[in-house]
């Protein structure tokens, strides 16, 4: 299950996949947004799990779940690393 957690002045989303803690920054949006996102990656998350979605090969979970499953052609620097 996902959750967010506000820091500083930027909200964050975090999960667990496979044991371990994984987070990426949301940055300066509303507690709505936020989690909106998070709901967003429970439901990633839930459709990796049934097998219904497929974790592209060489393709990081954050990333995956930071951009709904659609991965960019060229991931910003830092995201996902």
């Amino acid at each position: 299950m996902a959750s967010i957690h506000h820091q500083g002045e930027a909200w964050h989303c975090q999960f667990l996949c496979h044991g371990k803690r994984r987070t990426f920054s949301l940055g300066k949006v509303s507690r709505e947004e936020a989690e909106t996102k998070a709901n967003q990656v429970d439901y990633l998350l839930r459709r990796l799990k049934q097998r219904l979605l497929h974790l592209p090969p060489g393709t990081h979970i954050v990333t995956f779940v930071q951009f709904d499953g659609k991965i960019p052609e060229e991931a910003p620097e830092g995201v996902g690393a």
